[in-house]
């Protein structure tokens, strides 16, 4: 058992690198298709996709996995190195960038020098209004030699160019040369296109921001999206708080919903319907910190909504609801446990709880690939199929047979909770390890959106509020982008489509400052691009307003909008279309999100608490046996073990971490109970069945005094002490007994006791209420067994009567 704990940190790591890598990608794509600015076009230095890092798109990335590893040169050599699968198939490659066009006649001309290149064009998508698109221009190119292209443009406004190579060969890489870039139109330069726009917001249609729920727009639309351009920005979130606070004085607001893991946020809800106490908050804090999100600003919404339902009718109350992947199952462990507490029926629950940790709370099961004998080239691969039996829908059943359970949550809770787990939403983890599940997280957002609506907010007069990034509340999309956000249908998309003008979204801008991100690998701030000319942040900065809101309507056409997602980008502008959202905020300075700096130890502790939680649940159901182990103190003592009078023997694999440190887990194959339960002794030494072969030298000899001093490194966490320091704390907290004692009860050399620390919020990390402990160190011949007794509240008042059991438990031989 011990090595499942150590894997576990392994897979907390790894999965923040996945964390970081895949955002790390996600990067690389959308810088592929920024926006290209106040640049000289002849100068190949200032095209970003001749900058690291590339933007580079394979054409079948969903169907197989190969990949690419991009190699940039002073010489604009591009190297691919390819991991081929099917060598059937083709690779190949696309590098993008967009530009502001003006109505003239566009010529190309450069150089290109190939190798293992099969083939090579230039394509060039054009669109109007920046994103309706209006047709693809696809040019073939000499692979080695001059190239000239020439079009004529009378409509469009941007054009996305490409770069679009195949190669059809099993080579174990690819290059492509560009010499002598020149782009130009035949007029004027394409920097200059860029001037032709100039939005104007007039100071009357700016609207305060204190008086922005008082608008029609906010007072009368069923559901009000509002999105953040750039993650990780307190001034923003500050803003959106106290605007969702104020919308929520209207007993209409019914539902809330996050840009948040939908199992994380469930036990929001329920803290701000009262069932979760208000020390739960310091769990929700823990949440926020680790992510873009201001964790005062939530937990004090939290509160805010909190205090509201508390004056509200059941039927008035508001409800909170986290539209994003499942994170992990703790949370839903911590959601049982809050009815659990509520019943305080011992048993209550235990049924659901034990059956939750056989099944699979991830959708998909391991990745696998087979290759052919003899060869490295994969003929199958894919993701195990989870069965049915161990799918974690599989809990409903048990769920429906309870009762007592539904009463206790609600009608609408359990609804919520048990058609929420039939939709088989995916996890983080899954979309981690899956490409083509993340590219469906919208498609999940709108599911979990529909069904929160259906279950809190059914009325037509109920209405919704949503927090979330802006590129999930877009009324439209552009599916010909190479950009993935912007290609996709998203979250907004559906809820347009479905709900017409009733559904009001609005972006949330900012001109200058900082903001909390992944910058170069690591969380820390990112500082914002200074507005291109005619952006939307271009037009905002010019009104004598610091912060204001308008329509959509209220300026005209624009070159583009800023978006940053969870990545520091240098390059933050997009050809993207005002169109997108209804209404705009902004703001002219951003303040980032605090700490700069993200704590995976939470995630740790409450993994472990539910593990101990759950394996203590087992331990009341398990068997008494006949105690038929032995242990070896070391290479050449053993020690006899005699059932002690009063005292019965669990037999039950079991691994415990007192105060929750995962370097120093105890794993132990059962315990002594007392009769009354209200003492329980562990032998803290490798047990093995009487069957096992003799131990030859395999546990190394430890004297009392090293025992002790890895005792006390593990409970009061100072091995990174001073030896003097060290050597003060255990001769204050241990007491050595006499070697008359140690011989007549132990036939040992010597024995010494020291107390156990058992914090009262870990009291559930040892079996049951136990909270109260002690260490027995028996030594003999440099060999050492180690006894741990623990004790409930009245079996420590009473500790006494259980010492003649436990002295007879172990006696060397």
């Amino acid at each position: 058992m011990i090595w499942k704990f150590f894997i576990f940190e392994k897979l907390v790591i790894l999965r923040i690198e996945l964390t970081i890598l895949s955002l790390l990608l996600l990067a690389q794509n959308i810088d592929s298709q920024h926006l290209i600015n106040n640049n000289d076009y002849n100068n190949l230095y200032n095209w970003e996709f001749f900058s690291e890092p590339f933007g580079v798109k394979k054409s079948d990335i969903i169907e197989n996995k190969n990949t690419f590893q991009v190699f940039f040169s002073k010489k604009y050599l591009m190297s691919m190195a390819i991991k081929w699968n099917n060598p059937q198939e083709a690779e190949t490659f696309d590098i993008c960038s967009s530009f502001i066009l003006s109505k003239d006649s566009v010529h190309f001309s450069f150089n290109c020098s190939s190798l293992k290149v099969d083939s090579l064009l230039l394509k060039v998508k054009l669109y109007q209004n920046n994103e309706e698109f209006l047709e693809q221009l696809v040019f073939p190119l000499n692979m080695n030699g001059l190239n000239k292209v020439s079009f004529k443009n009378t409509d469009a406004t941007v054009m996305d160019v490409h770069i679009y190579g195949k190669s059809m060969m099993r080579y174990d890489s690819i290059s492509l040369k560009i010499n002598d870039f020149k782009m130009f139109t035949s007029s004027q330069n394409l920097s200059h296109a860029l001037q032709q726009y100039s939005p104007m917001i007039n100071k009357s249609d700016a609207v305060s921001l204190p008086l922005i729920d008082d608008l029609n727009d906010f007072k009368n639309k069923k559901i009000i999206g509002l999105g953040e351009s750039i993650h990780g920005s307190l001034s923003i979130q500050e803003e959106k708080k106290n605007i969702i606070e104020k919308l929520c004085k209207d007993k209409s607001i019914k539902l809330i919903c996050f840009e948040a893991g939908f199992d994380m946020v469930m036990n929001w809800d329920l803290y701000i319907q009262g069932v979760l106490p208000e020390s739960y908050q310091n769990r929700i804090m823990e949440e926020v910190t680790d992510s873009f999100s201001e964790a005062e600003l939530t937990v004090e919404l939290l509160n805010r909504l909190r205090t509201i339902n508390r004056n509200r009718q059941n039927t008035d109350k508001i409800h909170v609801v986290g539209l994003d992947l499942r994170r992990n199952d703790y949370y839903v462990f911590e959601y049982f446990e809050a009815y659990k507490n509520i019943e305080k029926s011992e048993k209550f629950l235990d049924d659901v709880l034990m059956k939750m940790d056989t099944l699979s709370y991830n959708q998909q099961g391991s990745y696998y690939a087979k290759r052919a004998k003899g060869s490295m080239d994969i003929i199958e691969e894919g993701w195990e199929i989870i069965p049915e039996r161990k799918r974690f829908d599989a809990l409903i059943d048990l769920l429906e047979k309870n009762e007592k359970l539904k009463k206790l949550m609600g009608e609408k809770n359990f609804s919520f909770f048990a058609e929420g787990i039939s939709l088989s939403i995916p996890t983080e983890k899954d979309a981690f390890e899956n490409i083509a599940i993340a590219r469906k997280r919208d498609e999940y957002m709108w599911k979990i959106l529909q069904h929160a609506i259906t279950t809190y907010a059914p009325n037509e007069s109920d209405r919704i509020i949503i927090d979330a990034h802006s590129m999930h509340l877009s009324r439209t999309y552009n599916p010909h982008s190479i950009t993935h956000p912007f290609a996709i249908k998203n979250l907004g998309v559906y809820t347009a489509e479905s709900y017409g003008n009733n559904f009001h979204t609005v972006t949330f801008c900012v001109g200058s400052g900082k903001y909390k991100t992944y910058n170069k690998g690591s969380v820390g701030e990112g500082y914002l691009q200074k507005p291109v000319h005619g952006s939307f942040e271009w037009a905002a900065d010019k009104v004598d307003c610091c912060k204001f809101y308008c329509q959509s309507t209220d300026f005209s056409s624009i070159t583009s909008l800023r978006y940053i997602a969870n990545i520091a980008l240098i390059n933050q502008f997009y050809p993207l279309s005002k169109f997108r959202f209804d209404g705009y905020v902004y703001l002219n300075e951003s303040t980032p999100c605090t700490p700069i700096q993200y704590n995976k130890s939470f995630e740790n502790k409450r993994i472990i608490r539910k593990r101990n939680y759950v394996d203590s649940i087992k331990v009341l159901y398990a068997p008494y046996k006949a105690y038929e182990y032995k242990i070896y103190a070391d290479s050449v003592n053993n020690v006899k073990i005699a059932m002690p009078e009063g005292f019965r023997w669990k037999e039950f694999f079991y691994i415990y971490n007192l105060n929750g440190n995962l370097n120093y887990p105890t794993t132990f194959r059962g315990f002594f109970e007392s009769n009354d339960k209200n003492c329980i002794v562990v032998i803290d030494n490798p047990q093995f069945p009487l069957n096992f072969p003799p131990l030859n030298g395999i546990i190394n000899k430890k004297d009392i005094e090293t025992e002790i001093k890895k005792s006390f490194s593990q409970i009061l966490g100072f091995n990174q002490i001073p030896e003097k320091n060290n050597e003060i704390l255990i001769e204050k907290h241990i007491k050595y007994r006499t070697k008359r004692y140690a011989k007549k009860v132990f036939n040992a050399d010597r024995v010494a006791e020291s107390t156990l620390s058992i914090p009262l919020n870990d009291k559930i990390l040892v079996l049951g209420q136990y909270n109260f402990g002690e260490a027995i160190f028996i030594e003999k011949d440099g060999g050492t067994v180690i006894l741990k007794c623990f004790y409930t509240n009245k079996g420590f008042k009473n500790k006494r009567k259980y010492r003649t059991g436990i002295e007879s438990l172990v006696r060397f031989k």
